[in-house]
């Protein structure tokens, strides 16, 4: 059990638009894009690379 205190996030300073953040998340994973990112944050939001190529992503979210 992750017993570390929480804080609350903020926007991070990132070089992508929005489309491409959301594509990343949907694509690795919440966590993955936070470790990145250098956020200090868990989250349970995995990726989809296994089960969705890039192209049905973008589909999508379209």
């Amino acid at each position: 059990m992750d017993t570390s205190p929480r804080r609350r996030m903020t926007r991070p300073a990132i070089q992508c638009s929005g489309d491409e953040m959301l594509f990343d998340f949907v694509q690795r994973g919440k966590q993955a894009v936070l470790d990145n990112l250098g956020v200090s944050s868990a989250s349970g939001m995995s990726g989809f690379s296994d089960t969705l190529a890039g192209v049905k992503i973008e589909t999508i979210l379209a």
